[in-house]
């Protein structure tokens, strides 16, 4: 089945809910049109001259990556500036431009659960809290032979999703009953007679921003003139979004419980093919509880410490962050911005093919291997 820019999207705002973008950030959909046909997509960390080149070479029709092309507002579309510049040849080529940055940073199953799973770690807990949705219930009453139709529609529309598992629902059979009046338009029934249908109760969550989205779905397509439903606002649970996280570290053979800050080093520096790492602490100090921020995550010392973490892993750590952190007590591990988000492109490529599959889209997803790292290091 041929497939959109437009349907694509669907599936990685499924994901990676614009909403959770921070307020300075730039995400979405930045260039091509939403009704072209895509076949081939091309993931990437970033927009560069080599990967618009490689997209034209592989004959991709939309590249996806994690940071964004236009971040400030441009004036112009010349090619006096290198941004311009790749948006010229991006129009040209018409090859669209997707970007999941933040939202992509908060969200499970984004960047912070990559980072985690290259470094052999499980999420713990969140940290670095950066939005708290409240959630409300939604229950509806259904006919059982109309029940996958309306929680398709719900789904569809933002309902169902807890941590990193969507379209999560609840039924239960019961027996609806109603007598349509005069004026009525029964969808089962006739006008004076009192009707005993097979009904299912369906239960879904639904973030606070999705419910305008949701009824209006769920009104759409149940078969009733009248459709029974409640609402309810929760107290708990909330969905907490962060762009750090706590994690467990396993009991190996290989260590883990009982390394030192040097051995972590090492250890990232392997786990993330990294060139080198900075180590901000002693270097055999214990380390009893780990943090994770991929990409620009200095800044965060002060949650990890309060969160009774002794080590932060993460990059572009800052002069003044890393005297901030010691001053804590906590160890810091600088593996370069690049290195910590990179698993993520891998992580979203096998999403999204896994996705397009299930769908039964026929675009193929392929992974750039231009090399885009700015930074090398002199032995």
């Amino acid at each position: 089945m041929l497939v959109n820019s437009k349907k694509i999207i669907k599936l990685l705002e499924d994901r990676f809910p614009t909403r959770l973008a921070a307020s300075w950030d730039n995400v979405g959909f930045q260039v091509g049109n939403l009704n072209s046909t895509v076949n081939k997509i091309l993931v990437a960390l970033e927009i560069t001259p080599e990967v618009i080149q490689e997209a034209v070479d592989v004959n991709a029709d939309l590249i996806v990556c994690h940071h964004p092309l236009i971040f400030e507002p441009l004036k112009s579309l010349t090619e006096s500036s290198p941004v311009e510049a790749m948006l010229r040849k991006l129009t040209a080529s018409r090859i669209g431009v997707y970007v999941a940055h933040t939202n992509a940073d908060a969200a499970p199953g984004g960047t912070v659960d990559a980072l985690l799973e290259a470094l052999g770690l499980e999420r713990s807990e969140i940290m670095g809290e950066v939005f708290k949705e409240p959630f409300f219930k939604l229950a509806v009453y259904v006919p059982e032979h109309d029940t996958e139709a309306v929680a398709k529609a719900m789904f569809e529309s933002g309902a169902g999703h807890l941590g990193a598992y969507a379209e999560c629902s609840f039924s239960a059979q019961g027996t609806g009953t109603f007598l349509p009046l005069e004026g009525a338009k029964p969808a089962i029934g006739a006008v004076n007679v009192r009707e005993q249908v097979a009904e299912r109760k369906l239960e879904v969550l639904v973030p606070q921003q999705a419910v305008r989205a949701v009824v209006k779905a769920m009104l759409e397509t149940h078969p009733y003139e009248v459709p029974a439903y409640d609402l309810w606002p929760l107290k708990a649970p909330e969905q907490v979004y962060g762009f750090g996280a706590v994690a467990s570290i396993p009991h190996t053979e290989a260590g883990g419980q009982n390394w030192v800050l040097m051995d972590w080093a090492r250890h990232v520096r392997n786990a993330l093919k990294a060139p080198g790492t900075r180590m901000i602490g002693s270097p055999e100090a214990l380390i009893h509880r780990v943090a994770v921020v991929p990409g620009a995550g200095g800044s965060f010392y002060r949650e990890a410490a309060q969160a009774g973490c002794d080590l932060l892993i993460t990059g572009d750590v800052k002069y003044h962050d890393a005297q901030g952190a010691l001053a804590l007590g906590l160890h810091l591990i600088d593996a370069g911005h690049f290195e910590t988000e990179l698993p993520f492109v891998s992580r979203l490529a096998a999403q999204l093919s896994e996705e397009l599959e299930q769908k039964g889209y026929e675009a193929r997803v392929v992974i750039s291997k231009a090399s885009i790292n700015p930074f090398s290091i002199d032995f």
